[in-house]
């Protein structure tokens, strides 16, 4: 993993060594303030922060490359070294989203056709013919 950081820090500012073109970071200054914080990130395994600012360096990069702040060559090797070092990050596990509580549902009604719990335990509407009362199931006895 550090080897790809530490290829990406070289492209970034050493760029075409030799060259009198100035190196990307020298050319955009943003992009090797990404590419800090990009170290940083991995050095601490912090995987999908580090995912989100290496797309950030591409997107700056395509951007700077546009604007003619960078040329193709130096363009396209940061791109290619920011998108091997995401390809080589860690996938972070899925983020766990916690599964709905089931919640309590009311006792479905009696399904052998003795009629409807909630009308039983008002006392309304039961047809046998008996008085709930008689059966204790009425007021209790103070």
């Amino acid at each position: 993993m550090k080897r790809l950081a530490f290829a990406l820090a070289t492209v970034l500012l050493l760029g075409g060594c030799g060259d009198a073109e100035p190196t990307p970071a020298e050319a955009v200054p943003a992009l090797g303030t990404q590419l800090e914080a990009i170290d940083g990130l991995i050095a601490d395994g912090h995987w999908r922060q580090a995912r989100a600012a290496l797309r950030a360096l591409i997107t700056s990069t395509e951007e700077a490359r546009a604007a003619g702040d960078l040329d193709h060559a130096d363009a396209d090797r940061v791109i290619a070294a920011a998108t091997r070092m995401l390809n080589a990050l860690p996938t972070p596990p899925p983020a766990v989203t916690p599964s709905p509580t089931p919640t309590r549902t009311a006792t479905p009604p009696d399904q052998s056709g003795g009629g409807n719990q909630g009308e039983e335990k008002s006392g309304k509407g039961n047809d046998d013919g008996d008085d709930d009362e008689s059966k204790g199931k009425g007021k209790k006895d103070d």
